[in-house]
Protein backbone atom coordinates (compact mmCIF):
# COMPACT_ATOMS: atom_id res chain seq x y z
CA UNK A 1 0.00 0.00 0.00
CA UNK A 2 2.45 2.37 0.67
CA UNK A 3 4.43 2.12 -2.72
CA UNK A 4 0.99 2.85 -4.39
CA UNK A 5 0.50 5.96 -1.91
CA UNK A 6 3.58 7.48 -2.22
CA UNK A 7 4.74 6.76 -5.54
CA UNK A 8 1.62 6.45 -6.71
CA UNK A 9 1.96 3.09 -8.63
CA UNK A 10 -1.33 1.19 -9.03
CA UNK A 11 -1.77 -2.13 -6.47
CA UNK A 12 -2.31 -4.49 -9.38
CA UNK A 13 1.42 -3.59 -10.68
CA UNK A 14 2.61 -3.97 -7.25
CA UNK A 15 4.62 -7.40 -6.55
CA UNK A 16 5.53 -8.53 -2.78
CA UNK A 17 8.38 -10.27 -2.32
CA UNK A 18 8.35 -12.20 1.02
CA UNK A 19 11.02 -11.66 3.16
CA UNK A 20 12.24 -14.06 6.16
CA UNK A 21 15.45 -14.66 8.43
CA UNK A 22 18.04 -16.93 7.52
CA UNK A 23 17.45 -19.84 9.98
CA UNK A 24 20.74 -21.02 9.52
CA UNK A 25 22.31 -17.86 11.18
CA UNK A 26 19.80 -16.94 13.67
CA UNK A 27 19.18 -19.67 15.31
CA UNK A 28 19.35 -20.72 19.01
CA UNK A 29 22.80 -20.64 21.25
CA UNK A 30 24.36 -20.67 24.39
CA UNK A 31 23.91 -17.16 25.69
CA UNK A 32 27.32 -17.34 27.53
CA UNK A 33 28.76 -18.64 24.49
CA UNK A 34 27.79 -16.14 22.40
CA UNK A 35 28.60 -13.39 25.17
CA UNK A 36 32.18 -15.38 25.04
CA UNK A 37 32.97 -14.39 21.41
CA UNK A 38 31.68 -11.00 21.51
CA UNK A 39 33.76 -10.06 24.31
CA UNK A 40 37.18 -9.05 22.65
CA UNK A 41 35.06 -6.86 19.79
CA UNK A 42 32.25 -5.35 22.61
CA UNK A 43 31.94 -4.79 26.04
CA UNK A 44 28.75 -5.74 26.73
CA UNK A 45 26.65 -6.28 30.34
CA UNK A 46 26.30 -9.82 31.61
CA UNK A 47 22.49 -9.14 31.43
CA UNK A 48 21.35 -6.83 28.47
CA UNK A 49 18.41 -5.59 26.30
CA UNK A 50 19.07 -5.24 22.76
CA UNK A 51 18.01 -2.86 20.57
CA UNK A 52 20.02 -3.05 16.72
CA UNK A 53 18.85 -0.53 14.22
CA UNK A 54 20.62 2.78 12.97
CA UNK A 55 20.53 5.31 15.01
CA UNK A 56 17.84 7.34 13.28
CA UNK A 57 15.39 10.13 14.87
CA UNK A 58 12.29 9.93 14.79
CA UNK A 59 11.73 7.04 12.69
CA UNK A 60 13.51 4.26 14.73
CA UNK A 61 12.28 5.44 18.14
CA UNK A 62 15.29 5.66 19.83
CA UNK A 63 14.39 8.49 21.71
CA UNK A 64 11.31 7.74 23.41
CA UNK A 65 12.87 4.57 24.17
CA UNK A 66 15.22 6.18 26.36
CA UNK A 67 12.61 8.09 28.21
CA UNK A 68 10.80 5.14 28.42
CA UNK A 69 13.75 3.57 29.95
CA UNK A 70 14.43 5.93 32.83
CA UNK A 71 10.91 5.62 33.77
CA UNK A 72 10.93 1.59 34.14
CA UNK A 73 14.60 2.26 35.99
CA UNK A 74 12.60 4.83 38.41
CA UNK A 75 9.79 2.22 38.97
CA UNK A 76 11.22 -1.20 39.11
CA UNK A 77 15.06 -2.58 39.47
CA UNK A 78 15.95 -4.21 36.49
CA UNK A 79 18.94 -5.72 36.27
CA UNK A 80 19.46 -5.49 32.49
CA UNK A 81 21.18 -2.51 30.90
CA UNK A 82 19.71 -0.89 27.49
CA UNK A 83 22.16 -2.01 24.50
CA UNK A 84 21.72 0.35 21.43
CA UNK A 85 23.59 -1.21 18.43
CA UNK A 86 23.77 1.13 14.93
CA UNK A 87 25.33 3.71 13.56
CA UNK A 88 24.44 6.98 13.70
CA UNK A 89 22.40 8.25 10.61
CA UNK A 90 19.82 11.03 10.07
CA UNK A 91 18.57 13.11 13.81
CA UNK A 92 21.20 11.37 15.34
CA UNK A 93 21.77 15.16 17.98
CA UNK A 94 18.08 14.58 18.99
CA UNK A 95 19.72 11.18 20.25
CA UNK A 96 22.65 12.20 22.04
CA UNK A 97 20.50 14.91 23.36
CA UNK A 98 18.51 12.40 25.14
CA UNK A 99 21.32 10.51 25.99
CA UNK A 100 22.59 13.34 27.89
CA UNK A 101 19.16 14.28 29.72
CA UNK A 102 18.94 10.50 30.79
CA UNK A 103 18.87 9.87 34.50
CA UNK A 104 20.01 6.13 34.02
CA UNK A 105 22.86 7.22 31.51
CA UNK A 106 25.18 4.96 33.21
CA UNK A 107 22.88 1.62 31.84
CA UNK A 108 22.59 2.41 28.33
CA UNK A 109 25.25 1.31 26.26
CA UNK A 110 26.29 2.55 22.40
CA UNK A 111 27.81 0.20 20.24
CA UNK A 112 28.49 1.76 17.25
CA UNK A 113 28.96 -0.12 14.08
CA UNK A 114 28.31 -4.10 14.38
CA UNK A 115 29.84 -6.54 12.14
CA UNK A 116 26.96 -8.34 9.91
CA UNK A 117 28.86 -11.52 11.07
CA UNK A 118 28.61 -10.74 14.86
CA UNK A 119 24.38 -9.81 14.62
CA UNK A 120 23.33 -13.54 15.57
CA UNK A 121 25.40 -13.88 18.94
CA UNK A 122 24.36 -10.18 19.83
CA UNK A 123 21.09 -11.64 19.41
CA UNK A 124 21.49 -14.82 21.60
CA UNK A 125 23.61 -12.89 24.76
CA UNK A 126 20.32 -10.50 24.84
CA UNK A 127 18.12 -11.01 27.45
CA UNK A 128 15.45 -9.67 25.11
CA UNK A 129 15.17 -7.33 22.31
CA UNK A 130 13.15 -4.28 22.42
CA UNK A 131 11.91 -3.20 18.42
CA UNK A 132 10.42 0.61 19.43
CA UNK A 133 10.54 1.54 15.52
CA UNK A 134 7.54 3.78 14.95
CA UNK A 135 7.35 2.46 11.40
CA UNK A 136 9.07 -0.52 9.61
CA UNK A 137 8.68 -1.99 5.96
CA UNK A 138 9.21 -5.11 7.01
CA UNK A 139 10.85 -5.84 10.30
CA UNK A 140 12.95 -8.64 9.54
CA UNK A 141 15.19 -8.17 12.94
CA UNK A 142 12.44 -9.04 14.35
CA UNK A 143 12.30 -12.52 13.20
CA UNK A 144 16.28 -12.90 13.31
CA UNK A 145 15.87 -12.19 16.87
CA UNK A 146 12.97 -14.84 17.37
CA UNK A 147 15.09 -17.10 14.96
CA UNK A 148 17.64 -17.09 17.63
CA UNK A 149 15.10 -18.00 20.45
CA UNK A 150 15.02 -14.21 22.12
CA UNK A 151 12.37 -12.61 23.84
CA UNK A 152 11.02 -10.11 22.58
CA UNK A 153 9.09 -6.61 22.94
CA UNK A 154 7.94 -4.91 20.17
CA UNK A 155 6.88 -1.13 20.23
CA UNK A 156 6.17 -0.31 16.72
CA UNK A 157 3.23 1.99 16.37
CA UNK A 158 2.51 0.53 12.97
CA UNK A 159 2.48 -3.04 13.87
CA UNK A 160 -0.22 -5.76 12.75
CA UNK A 161 -0.81 -6.71 16.04
CA UNK A 162 -1.13 -5.67 19.69
CA UNK A 163 2.48 -5.60 21.03
CA UNK A 164 2.65 -6.78 24.50
CA UNK A 165 3.97 -3.07 25.16
CA UNK A 166 2.30 -0.01 23.74
CA UNK A 167 2.92 3.51 22.78
CA UNK A 168 -0.12 5.27 24.88
CA UNK A 169 0.79 8.73 23.11
CA UNK A 170 2.67 9.60 19.72
CA UNK A 171 6.83 10.04 21.51
CA UNK A 172 5.76 8.56 24.83
CA UNK A 173 6.33 4.81 24.86
CA UNK A 174 4.80 3.40 28.10
CA UNK A 175 6.22 0.10 29.79
CA UNK A 176 3.40 -1.29 31.47
CA UNK A 177 3.55 -3.82 33.85
CA UNK A 178 4.15 -6.56 31.12
CA UNK A 179 7.77 -5.20 30.29
CA UNK A 180 8.33 -4.24 34.35
CA UNK A 181 7.58 -8.40 34.45
CA UNK A 182 9.63 -9.05 31.45
CA UNK A 183 12.83 -7.56 32.37
CA UNK A 184 12.79 -8.96 35.52
CA UNK A 185 12.14 -12.87 34.06
CA UNK A 186 12.35 -12.36 30.11
CA UNK A 187 11.14 -16.53 29.64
Amino acid sequence: RDIGELVGIPAERVVVTPLAADLQRFSPGPPAEARQRLQADYSLPEHYVLYLARLEHPGKGHVPLIEAWDRLLDEVEVKQDLVLAGSPWDGYAEIEAALGKARHRERIRLLGFVQHAHIPDLYRAADAVVFPSFYEGFGLPVLEAMGCGRALAPLCRKWPARPPCSLTRPNRPRFGRPCSNFCKSPT
